[in-house]
């Protein structure tokens, strides 16, 4: 017979009773049972419990029955000698009883299992389970709660698990004689967070781990950056690249910041530090092979070698006739040696992936992951060997570069390259915020098929404010020019004042 104990639930005293289960029962207003054990298990208690508990009438030789069934019972007795047809009566409320096999080798496991899948197949959406361990070998439960987390993702059976228990009978000296039932849910939520892991780490995808995020803003950042990559949209992640770098440095979940930092600062430091749109895109397609998205791997590094030759000519590389243009420019031998074998060997691989075509194994194109990573290493020193491509810094404001002092200049073209000049908009006094807000954009578009190393920007507020922050957003850095304001006095009541350059100063 097992021994009565009281029970408690996170302090709270909810009962005595012989049988956790029976406890939880009642405690969580449970509709039906579902008790599985072993032939050893110790079903004439079961039964006695839930006659006096249901005020059933015990049938004697029934309870006699079952109890020298288990007093003989061992890990070879034949699951036919039982019949559970009246203790699941005295159950009530189509509550089940399952015989399971110890579990002793690979074989009595998978008997194991299979009974589990019979029983999750008759599982509802709308139902939530409450799991009790206490009474079980200590195998069981491990066992059983895995294959039940494979099951649950493999079946497509959706199962809300509303706890899994567990009575500390061993601890009741401890707590005045009574048994702490604490609640091992977190099982299941690191489960869900090892299959998060696995999907944010080989591959990049961040929507199991953005469904376990806590706060809504930090999962929906998460699914936008999972979102961006999966569709290669270059333009959604460039823009949102300084959200991702902001978003790494927020999450602070137990089991979340073990992992996801690491990688989003990883991805947002590598595009952040290249110094062209080809690089950019390099470095993107370099990140999709490491986390095996082979098509988007082969699709974007074709395309960063198309836009390396659009900005060595100055084409517009955002511009669909000049990436046709600089395609015939890259295949000519001559120009680009062997950028030209690359391209078209990889360009014919991405065309075979992308219209699903069969290819022969006498093709030499074939895919081969080793060789794309060799392509992708001989292109990255290549950029680094070659002159590096034409930078320069843009001068959006009122004051043209010519009218620039030296020192200006000179700081300029030693760190941008260059100086381009772009005229400041007049922006009415009587504009709105949206009509400010459609100025910005339109320098916007403009800005981003020059591609300036920096913009440096200053005038009116709200238009700068605007604009910045879609540069900043897209990966542009925008500076200003800081000055020491000095007041020469000449005499006789006259002062000039002259301001001296100091720097160019990156907007926060």
């Amino acid at each position: 017979e097992y021994r009565k104990a009281t029970y408690s639930i996170d302090g709270t005293v909810i009962g005595e009773s012989s049988f956790v289960s029976a406890i939880l029962y009642d405690h969580f207003e449970i509709d039906n049972l579902l008790l599985i054990g072993t032939a050893r298990s110790m079903w004439e208690e079961v039964y006695r419990y839930f006659c006096q508990k249901n005020n059933h009438p015990l049938d004697e030789d029934y309870y006699l029955k079952l109890a020298e069934l288990a007093e003989n019972a061992d890990h070879k007795t034949s699951f036919d000698k039982y019949d559970f047809h009246l203790l699941e009566k005295t159950l009530g409320n189509q509550s089940k009883i399952k015989l399971i096999p110890y579990g002793l080798n690979k074989n009595e496991l998978w008997q194991i299992f299979n009974t589990l899948a019979d029983v999750f197949k008759q599982l509802d959406a709308d139902h939530k389970i409450y799991l009790d361990i206490t009474h079980a070998f200590r195998s069981l439960p491990l066992f059983s709660l895995t294959a039940f987390m494979y099951l649950k993702d493999t079946i497509g059976r959706e199962a809300n698990i509303g706890g899994i228990y567990y009575g500390m009978l061993e601890t009741m000296r401890e707590f005045d004689g009574i048994a702490p039932i604490v609640d091992l849910s977190l099982i299941v939520e690191l489960q869900n967070w090892i299959k998060a892991a696995h999907s944010f780490l080989n591959y990049g995808k961040g929507y199991l781990a953005a469904d376990l995020l806590a706060d809504v803003n930090q999962a929906d950042t998460l699914r936008q950056f999972s979102d961006a990559l999966g569709a290669n949209h270059l333009e959604e992640i460039r823009t949102q690249i300084h959200k991702f770098n902001a978003l790494a440095k927020k999450i602070d979940g137990h089991i979340a910041k073990m992992f996801l930092p690491e990688v989003l600062l990883d991805f947002t430091k590598r595009m952040l530090d290249t110094k062209s749109n080809a690089e950019f895109q390099l470095q993107l397609s370099i990140w999709h092979l490491e986390k095996k998205n082979y098509f988007s791997a082969y699709i974007v590094f074709v395309e960063s070698l198309v836009t390396y030759v659009c900005e060595k000519k100055e084409l517009d590389w955002t511009d669909k006739g000049k990436r046709e243009k600089a395609k015939k420019i890259l295949k000519k031998k001559k120009l680009y040696g062997g950028l030209t074998d690359i391209f078209i060997r990889n360009r014919k691989i991405r065309n075979d992936l992308a219209h699903s075509r069969i290819v022969s194994k006498e093709d030499k194109t074939r895919i081969d992951v080793s060789s794309l990573k060799e392509d992708q290493t001989f292109f990255k020193n290549y950029l680094k060997k070659t002159k590096p491509i034409t930078t320069m810094l843009l001068n959006l404001s009122n004051h043209p570069s010519t009218k620039w002092t030296t020192e200006q200049r000179a700081a300029a073209i030693e760190r941008y390259g260059g100086v381009q000049d772009m005229p400041f908009p007049r922006v009415p006094p009587e504009a709105s915020t949206d009509q400010v807000r459609q100025m910005a954009e339109s320098h916007y578009v403009r800005i981003r098929k020059i591609a300036p190393a920096a913009v440096h920007l200053m005038g009116e507020m709200t238009f700068t404010h605007a604009l910045v922050n879609k540069l900043q957003q897209a990966g542009i850095p925008c500076v200003a020019s800081t000055t020491h304001r000095e007041v020469i006095d000449e005499g006789a009541g006259k002062k000039t004042v002259q301001f001296r350059f100091v720097q160019f100063r990156p907007y926060p």
